[in-house]
């Protein structure tokens, strides 16, 4: 089996929503390397470098959350439960609950979670939630980590 490695010839950062074209191909040294355009007045393949071995097209989006983020993110939502009137409120904060113990923002005990620097108490009933209020506890929460 033959070892190879890529490099990429120029790296860009691309606005939300432009398709881009991604290709390979080797250099003159005998390198291979990756390069990206945006897809606006390319024409495919004529426009691809000699003896190019792949190409795909892919839309930049925005970039995912860092953890840091994330976790800001769901404490907001989180501080935000208790004056919700959401039908799915008690799936909703069993799902950020169980998250932020993890990252030990809160602790779990039972019937509930505290926070752990405030230590306000938070109480759940998990025997309650319906698979209808999970379901929209679920794409709610992917909403605010998107």
């Amino acid at each position: 089996m033959r070892q190879w490695s890529s490099q990429r010839k120029s790296f860009h950062r691309f606005e939300v929503g432009v398709e881009v074209v991604s290709f390979i191909y080797p250099s003159a040294e005998g390198a291979f390397l990756r390069e990206d355009k945006p897809a606006d007045g390319l024409k495919l393949p004529q426009d691809l470098p000699a003896g190019t071995l792949g190409w795909w097209r892919w839309t930049a989006k925005n970039r995912p959350p860092t953890q840091r983020e994330l976790n800001e993110r769901l404490e907001q939502l989180w501080n935000t439960l208790e004056a919700s009137q959401a039908p799915h409120k008690e799936a909703l904060t069993w799902l950020v609950g169980l998250y932020l113990t993890r990252k030990k923002i809160l602790r779990q005990e039972s019937g509930g979670f505290v926070h752990a620097k405030t230590g306000q108490k938070t109480s759940v009933n998990q025997d309650s939630i319906d698979p209808s209020q999970m379901e929209s506890a679920m794409t709610e929460l992917m909403q605010v980590i998107a």
